[in-house]
This record gives structure tokens, C-alpha cells and sequence, in this order.
């Protein structure tokens, strides 16, 4: 690692020992920053089998301390070193707060505070009237740290400690100082004045202004109060408010035709300072509420609002002042308007539409709805009392084009044409549809029918239980007659003489029973042919795995089921 001071030069050297000389590149880091430095090189020597790049700063500055990297380069390879510049520098103030001055009052202890930034780090000590602070010989000064940070905790008793205290910093390079001063803070002189805003004030509530105090002792003024009482009372009994500075200072609740005495007063964190003259005020009659406030309403009669609704419009606004009276309702009138060319202001231009809103319980929010597009419209918001009216407050907008505009008469055609083509689809949609259903049913009732065929082989299932009881009726209504035939392996059942011709004259079946019902099967649309195909691979998956068709299953059934 280099050292170098602030201003001072500064010679860093790469060495390398290689058969060629090779190419160099110093390359800076500094702040996560990469830099190459082609420019800094002074000179390039060879030392025997060493090649030697040397780079020299003319006047090193705060800002190039950091890593330096040296790559040298040859056919052989690549080689890479690293290296930090250190710049040494006296102490500096750079890194303080804004502040050199300082407020106490009361005793209260306040810290000054002195950071100096320097390499190599900085001794911090502190001075009080020339003198050098020791804290083993004032109780009142205590000292916090001794660089690069260093507090100055004070505690004034008297006024001797309402002074300068200086911060001296020093490391090998320099010193620096710095001074602040300690003042005594005080409550704030009486304001200069009140006035009254006539035109905000009403028959029960009264708005101020004020003229702060002439001179700020110590610290800036933080709130005002006032004090307010009838005319007939004393100051004993009046009534107190406090406002924070920049507030609305408004007074409510006060009663109409009756006479008040105000005063007021300044504070700071010090304290409040002395009331200022009496203000009295006689309070006016009560009267309609004040002109309502819409929102987003322009400044200019002349200027409109855009709304982002071609049939409507969404009206807000706030509650005025009730001067007296509670405020039972808001009235909105609006209409049609255009603009005189000639004088610029909106004109009336159709019928005038009223709602009501009562108040309180209504919303504040109104849509108007049922607007024609592109068109300008002007409202008017009126607030009721019992005394009456209020001024309207006014807006004008302007409603958004309509993007629902009537099609051309070709139009018209080419969707009258689309509604039949869609006619149609739906059409074949429900074909299909109704195929599908009829195939996928008849794939359920065909698997329960083999599912019910292989139980019924063992003796299980619905299929058997038929069975059964038709044999039984069966048996007790003919004289069936067993025998054993000669030479046979299986039983035979021999039949009585009416029951062969019987048998003998018998329709025989001459085609399965499947094929005919499937004679009577409408044709299917697309959908109920691929049903069709999947029924075909059920009946093929099913002789291949139990070794049954459809005409095998037929004839069992009817032998099974002769009733």
C-alpha cells in the first residue's frame, strides 16, 4: 500500500520479470468504478530480466485514493497485481450539520456536537473562552469522545455559558477549527396583530389571521392560542384554543348576535408569550349557508371540465359553512349550454333538470345520469337551511364522444347475414348435440348389460335373479319330463306331444335382435358417428376380453329369460 498527502506527488511502480517485454495497463478502482489510466503512465524502464511500468500523480486529490491494478500481458500469458493508494489528508468540517448555533433555556442541557473527517484520524478538543475544556474542572461541560467524534454536552447555570465553544481538530497534516455559539432562548414577544376574514366568517364561527411577533428570541413560534369569552363575562371564565402555525385558524360553535372578546397569544418550545390587545366582534344574524364547494371545478367561468363518461356525470362536493342554521338538504340543477362567440360565457341551451339531496344522511356524490354525448352541460349546486338558499356553486363539463355510433346500412346487411349463418351453426350444434347424448347412453346401457352378464354367470346380478323366477313359474305351469339319453354325456328335456307341435310351429328368430334395433337408429351428425365408433370399440373390447358378442348375448338372454 502507497501513502500520499492531499496535493502532495505520488509514484506508484509494477514490476515483471518476463522473456518479452509486455504491454501494461494500470487500471484505477475507485468507488466500484473501473478506469483505465493510459494516461497516467510516465515512463516504461527495463531493470535486467525486470520490466518496470511506473505511474506518477502531479497532485493526488481526495478523490484517488483506492485500489490500483496493473496487468501485464506477452504471449505467454497474463499476469495481474493490485495496489491502494492511501491519500492523507488534515482535518475537515465537510461532514457537520448546518448548525452553529445552538438554543438552551431553563437549565436544560443541549450537546454540540464536531465530526472531522481525516487521515490519519483526528484529536478533538474543545475550547470555552479561550480556554480548553477540562471536565474534571467545570461540572457543567462534559466532553464525549475525543475524535472523530466528539460531543460537548453543556448545562448553563448562569449566563456565562451563553457563549462560543470552539472545536479544535488536528492530525499530522493540519488542524482545523469550528465555532458554535450557545444563546439563551426566551417565550415569544405578543403578536402584532389579529385580523378577522370577514368573507370566511359566518353567524356562529369566525376565521383569523395573524401578524407574528416583531422579534423571534431564540426559537421560531410553533402554535397559536386564543382566548374568547362573551362580553359579559370575565377572562375567568373564558373558553381556550390552540392552533398549530399554518392551520386554518377558524373558531366555531359561537352564537349568533352575540358579542365576544378575543386575545391571543404566540408559543415556542420556550413557552407562550404575553397576550396581545382584546379583538371583540359583534356576531352577524344567522342566514342562508355559504356558496357549497364542488370539486374539480374550473377557476375561470369560462373554462370547462372534461368528464370520461359520454351519459354521465359524477358531481362532488363539500359542505359549506351553515352560518347559523343547520343545513337540511342540497338542491343540483343542471342544462344544456353553449358558448356566446361573441362574449365568451356559457349560455343556456335546453330544459333545466332539479334533484334533492337531504343533508344529513345523503351522500356527497351525485351522479347525473342520462346525458347526451359530446355535449356541454352546466350545474348548479345550491346548500338549504331554514333560512334559505345558498349562492350556487357552478360547474361546466363536457361529456366524452360515444363509441356506440349506429353501423352503416352495409353493415346492417352483412349482420343480418352473420345472425343466420350463427342461426344455423346452432342448428347443427344442437343435432349434434342430441346424437351424443343418445350414443353416450347407449354405451352406459350396453357396459351394464355386460357387466350384469358376467354376474349373472356366477350366479349373481339382476339377470339372475329374473331368471330364476321365471323357471320356477315356468316349472309349475308345464310337465317338463328328464330323462337320461343313451350314450349322451349332458341331460336332455324331453317335451310331451302338445308342447312339440307347439314348439315344432313356432316362429324361428331369424336375425339377431341388435341388428334390427340398429335398422331403426336415425343417422347421426359427425358428433354421433364418432359416438357410434367408440360403441363399435366397446363391443370389440368386450369380445376380446370375455369372449361375448352382441348376438352370442342376445341368444343367452333369451334362454335365460323364456318368460
Amino acid at each position: 500500500m502507497k501513502t500520499a498527502a492531499v496535493k502532495a506527488a505520488a509514484v506508484t511502480a509494477a514490476k515483471v520479470a518476463a522473456t518479452f517485454f509486455p504491454a501494461r495497463n494500470f487500471i484505477a478502482t475507485n468507488l466500484a468504478v473501473v478506469v483505465v489510466l493510459e494516461s497516467l503512465f510516465a515512463r516504461q524502464i527495463r531493470d535486467g530480466d525486470v520490466n518496470v511500468a511506473v505511474v506518477a500523480l502531479d497532485s493526488v486529490e481526495r478523490s484517488d485514493d483506492g485500489l490500483y491494478g496493473c496487468t501485464a500481458r506477452n504471449d505467454g500469458g497474463e499476469a495481474y497485481v493490485n495496489g491502494h493508494l492511501e491519500v492523507q489528508f488534515p482535518p475537515s468540517f465537510d461532514a457537520m450539520p448546518n448548525v452553529d448555533v445552538y438554543y438552551s433555556w431553563n437549565d436544560n442541557p443541549i450537546n454540540l456536537t464536531c465530526i472531522a473527517e481525516s487521515i490519519p484520524n483526528a484529536t478533538i478538543r474543545w475550547y470555552f473562552s479561550s480556554n480548553r475544556v477540562e471536565a474534571s474542572r467545570n461540572k457543567q461541560l462534559t466532553v464525549i469522545g475525543e475524535g472523530p467524534k466528539s460531543i460537548l454536552q453543556v448545562t448553563p447555570k448562569d449566563t456565562t455559558h451563553y457563549t462560543s465553544y470552539t472545536c479544535h481538530a488536528q492530525n499530522l497534516l493540519g488542524d482545523a477549527e469550528y465555532v458554535m455559539k450557545l444563546t439563551e432562548a426566551y417565550p415569544p414577544e405578543s403578536i402584532q396583530q389579529a385580523i378577522i376574514i370577514e368573507e370566511e366568517s359566518t353567524a356562529d364561527m369566525v376565521t383569523f389571521r395573524f401578524v407574528g411577533p416583531r422579534e423571534i428570541s431564540g426559537l421560531e413560534v410553533d402554535a397559536y392560542l386564543v382566548q374568547y369569552r362573551r362580553y359579559d363575562q370575565s377572562w375567568a371564565d373564558a373558553r381556550r384554543r390552540i392552533w398549530t402555525k399554518g392551520t386554518p385558524y377558524v373558531l366555531e360553535d359561537l352564537q349568533p348576535r352575540e358579542t365576544y372578546a378575543f386575545r391571543f397569544a404566540a408559543r415556542n418550545p420556550v413557552g407562550t408569550g404575553d397576550w396581545a390587545a382584546d379583538v371583540t366582534r359583534q356576531m352577524p344574524e344567522e342566514g342562508p349557508p355559504f356558496r357549497p364547494v364542488i370539486e374539480g371545478a374550473p377557476i375561470s367561468d369560462t373554462d370547462f371540465t372534461q368528464t370520461p363518461y359520454p351519459d354521465r356525470y359524477e358531481l362532488r362536493w363539500q359542505v359549506p359553512p351553515a352560518n347559523g342554521r343547520p343545513i337540511d338538504s342540497f338542491e343540483v340543477s343542471f342544462h344544456k349550454v353553449v358558448r356566446d362567440k361573441s362574449t365568451g360565457m356559457w349560455t343556456q341551451d335546453g330544459p333545466k333538470h332539479t334533484k334533492s339531496r337531504p343533508y344529513p344522511g345523503g351522500s356527497l356524490v351525485m351522479s347525473l345520469n342520462g346525458l347526451d354525448a359530446d355535449t356541454f352541460y352546466q350545474v348548479e349546486l345550491r346548500a338549504h337551511n331554514i333560512i334559505g338558499f345558498s349562492h350556487p356553486g357552478l360547474t361546466v363539463f363536457k361529456t366524452e364522444r360515444s363509441h356506440n355510433q349506429p353501423p352503416p346500412e352495409t353493415e346492417k346487411v352483412k349482420s343480418a347475414s352473420d345472425d343466420s349463418e350463427a342461426s344455423s351453426t346452432t342448428v347443427e350444434t344442437a343435432e349434434e348435440t342430441y346424437g351424443l347424448v343418445i350414443g353416450v347412453v347407449a354405451v352406459v346401457l350396453l357396459i351394464l348389460i355386460v357387466v350384469d352378464f358376467i354376474l349373472c354367470r356366477k350366479q349373481k346380478g339382476l339377470m339372475y335373479k329374473v331368471s330364476r323366477m321365471c323357471h320356477r313359474d315356468s316349472y309349475s305351469a308345464k310337465h317338463y319330463t328328464l330323462e337320461e339319453g343313451k350314450g349322451d354325456k349332458d341331460p336332455k328335456l324331453v317335451l310331451n306331444d302338445a308342447e312339440k307341435v307347439s314348439s315344432e310351429t313356432a316362429p324361428m328368430i331369424s336375425e339377431p335382435v341388435a341388428s334390427r334395433s340398429s335398422k331403426a337408429i336415425p343417422p347421426f351428425s359427425s358428433t354421433a358417428a364418432k359416438v357410434a365408433a367408440n360403441v363399435a370399440a366397446v363391443e370389440a373390447a368386450v369380445d376380446e376380453n370375455y369372449g361375448i358378442t352382441l348376438e352370442y348375448l342376445e341368444a343367452t338372454l333369451l334362454e335365460l329369460m323364456p318368460c
